[in-house]
């Protein structure tokens, strides 16, 4: 008998003398492992803490009952290095935590199972989540151990929040992105908030199954592990993934996204709804957004799909670094005139999910993302989709050649393929400085291009013959201005010189492009935070610049319709872009988001309105107005799946602006027949009545649309009973707004005026 085994039964003797451990069942297997048997039963699944806060906790909510209809047996401890060693001899992972092996990916906890399995004719297997958490819940009674300390443990299941609702012997979801850890959470546990918050057994934490050791041994040296279950795989069915409005209903046809205006257009628009930007958890709830969903909503990135659908995805938080953060996504669908409400999209649970990047190449979408408090991350992480957003590959992290500079795990907003074939992702380096990743094998390998440029948050673009601008970032200046790094060896070393634009400071990132005529396109504001402007700059707000001589020289135009700082006296008042991101479509409009406004904004243009001369900005209110008066020619399209079924139904056409829009009915299907979304459109503006179905038939929302500005927002119950009603002016709540519990109860009841809750009555 092993040490380990020989010291548990050692401990386990002492508890049953003194009562505390019952007349459990033991096995100790092959490798010494000890396991007890865990007996049937029914317990309440969540927390059910009344003081629990909802804004760390809401992983664990709703509480709600469970029953195990199996005994099963689980290791009392985790499986230790020396016995996965048995498996696996030389590998090593985090070895902080002996003697429990640690590091180690959920596949290959997955694979020593089986190998177990397969060595002793028995049934090995991780334990699912819910079973962990019951027998977690006995662990005093039963002798288990280690259950809020480390090592973290991987569970069977996919990650998604709770739905509520009795369960029994659930294995989670079908499919998703990340696998449920149990334990604690992921976030190192000596920055920030206290570990003890989260040292609980009914708190989920979830990182994607890949995440483990590099070949290098420099990243992925995590503090997860795992124990085993023997016994039979419960019975209870996979659920299917929750319903998501941001991957429904979008066109697979490229060839209307190539129409666009030809005369100078420029179209500002709100992006997020208030609540969400810029709200408290009680007004954000209330207007009907589940806790998930936070006030600070940042670091934009964005890209437009080959569709023509522009995707914007933010971290959503109310501190920037707490674990709670993740990523919400936003959907701009090419012949619509208004931006879809934010929908969930990645959360490392228990992870801060920081800095997305959003880029399109060629038929493909990358999306970049980085995890800065993570115990021993990577530099960055991403996910790829080929069918315009619809479906997202399993999370990649990279595989490094040669050697990795100092770096924060922060990607920026800058991603392109270079004239050689060279993608180039940019990111945080550390201090005041970035990097360039880069990757010659379309993400096989990666490599650090050895030098750091001169700001954070350094926006890049590369020139004609190679050579690679990096445009200051923040909080760095030459005489006021903005730093300018070049590089004519692909990023390995640097020389510096004063741009032609004003130094940034907090709040603050520039961004550049090359436009597809081949001019280089800058956006950022014309002061610092503190409103210091350089010597020979007299404007104030934001601007854009587009240069025709590889930014030798630059032609410079103001924003119209930009807003001040969400905190007031920012930039002494004056309107900034924030940390803003621009893209340009495949029909050559260009579109340019903002964050640190109230709320974030959209502003869509072309190269015409830049080069154009207008005798005086419009007013606000004719920029957030439609163009369009008429349609001049309106034709019905219908999409096919691969297996010749019609999924969609649509209309649309030219409008006198010289936009396609949508403009009729909309209907989208699952495969099996039943309806997706319908709606009805007016030249790119909902009407009517909008509906959203979940693939089992039952609505998951609707909107009314009363006049061309006010709508109500009901949302649905999986039981069909209404959760949710809210009342609209446009993108801010404004009227009444209600909850209701899954048995109809009122829970709450609120009034928004122009977005703020003015009255709340919680039942």
């Amino acid at each position: 008998m092993s040490g380990i085994s020989t010291k548990f039964f050692v401990w386990v003797a002492l508890l049953a003398i003194c009562g505390w451990v019952s007349a459990a069942e033991f096995f100790t297997n092959s490798l010494g492992m000890v396991l007890v048997k865990v007996p049937a039963g029914r317990f309440t699944m969540g927390n059910t803490n009344i003081e629990v806060d909802p804004d760390r906790c809401f992983g664990e909510l709703p509480a709600h009952p469970v029953t195990i209809t199996k005994d099963f047996y689980i290791g009392i401890t985790e499986v230790t290095l020396e016995q996965f060693r048995r498996f696996k001899p030389r590998f090593e992972g985090n070895t902080n935590l002996l003697p429990y092996v640690a590091g180690i990916s959920w596949h290959d906890a997955v694979e020593f199972c089986e190998w177990l399995s397969q060595l002793e004719g028995r049934s090995y297997r991780l334990p699912t989540e819910a079973e962990w958490e019951y027998a977690a819940a006995k662990a005093i009674e039963l002798g288990i151990s280690n259950v809020t300390t480390d090592p973290l443990e991987w569970c069977l299941d996919w990650y998604d929040l709770y739905e509520g609702g009795h369960a029994v012997d659930p294995v989670g979801r079908i499919s998703g992105l990340t696998k449920v850890v149990r334990g604690g959470r992921l976030d190192d546990t000596t920055k920030r908030d206290s570990a003890a918050l989260y040292a609980h057994i009914t708190h989920r934490s979830s990182i994607a199954p890949s995440f483990g050791v590099d070949q290098a041994g420099r990243f992925g040296k995590h503090r997860i592990g795992f124990r085993v279950v023997l016994g039979d795989l419960p019975r209870g069915r996979p659920t299917p993934p929750p319903a998501n409005f941001a991957f429904a209903g979008i066109k697979q046809n490229t060839n209307l996204a190539m129409i666009g205006p030809q005369k100078p257009y420029f179209r500002k628009r709100y992006l997020l709804p208030v609540p969400l930007d810029n709200s408290e958890r009680q007004a954000i709830i209330t207007s009907g957004f589940p806790p998930f969903y936070r006030g600070h909503n940042h670091s934009p990135a964005l890209t437009v799909c080959p569709n023509g659908d522009v995707l914007a995805v933010f971290y959503t938080s109310y501190t920037e670094y707490e674990s709670e953060v993740s990523m919400i996504i936003s959907r701009l669908r090419f012949g619509a005139d208004e931006w879809d409400f934010p929908e969930p999209f990645i959360d490392f649970a228990g992870a801060n999910d920081h800095a997305p990047l959003l880029f399109t190449d060629g038929p493909k979408i990358w999306f970049f993302w980085g995890s800065p408090e993570l115990t021993s991350a990577y530099p960055f992480q991403w996910i790829e989709s080929s069918d315009n957003g619809v479906t997202w590959s399993p999370v990649r992290f990279p595989k490094f050649i040669g050697e990795v500079g100092p770096h924060d795990r922060q990607p920026i907003n800058t991603a392109f393929r270079g004239i050689d074939g060279t993608i180039y992702l940019a990111s945080d380096g550390q201090g005041r400085t970035s990097v360039l990743w880069a990757t010659t094998n379309d993400g096989v390998t990666w490599f650090d291009t050895g030098g750091r440029s001169a700001g954070r948050h350094t926006a890049y673009v590369q020139c004609n013959d190679g050579t690679l601008l990096g445009f200051g970032g923040k909080n760095t200046h030459i005489d006021g201005y903005m730093p300018l790094a070049i590089s004519k060896d692909g990023g390995k070393t640097w020389k510096v010189e004063k741009s032609s634009f004003p130094a940034l400071g907090n709040n603050q990132r520039p961004c550049v492009i090359r436009l597809q005529s081949g001019k280089i396109l800058y956006a950022g504001d014309f002061q610092d935070i503190r409103g210091n402007r350089p010597p020979g700059i007299t404007n104030v707000g934001c601007f854009v610049a587009i240069s025709a001589d590889e930014g030798e020289t630059w032609r410079i135009k103001p924003i119209p319709g930009a807003q001040p700082h969400e905190r007031p006296g920012r930039l002494a008042g004056a309107p900034t872009l924030g940390y803003c991101v621009v893209r340009q479509a495949p029909n050559g409009m260009i579109h340019l988001i903002t964050s640190m406004n109230h709320p974030c904004l959209h502003f869509e243009f072309n190269e015409a309105w830049i080069l154009s001369d207008e005798p005086s900005p419009p007013t606000d209110e004719v920029l957030l107005k439609s163009g369009a008066t008429n349609i001049i020619r309106s034709t019905k399209y219908a999409e096919r799946d691969g297996l010749g079924r019609v999924i969609s139904e649509f209309e649309g056409g030219i409008a006198n602006d010289g936009r396609w829009l949508y403009h009729g009915k909309v209907v989208w299907y699952y495969g099996d027949g039943r309806k997706q979304w319908e709606a009805e459109f007016d030249l790119g503006k909902r009407v009517g009545v909008e509906r959203f179905y979940a693939p089992g038939g039952g609505k998951v929302w609707e909107k009314i649309y009363l006049t061309k500005e006010r709508w109500k927002w009901i949302q649905y119950w999986p039981n069909g009973r209404i959760k949710s009603i809210s009342h609209w002016n446009g993108f801010f709540c404004d009227g009444p707004a209600m909850q209701f519990a899954p048995d109809g109860k009122l829970l709450r009841e609120g009034w928004f005026e122009n977005g703020n809750l003015v009255r709340l009555e919680i039942r």
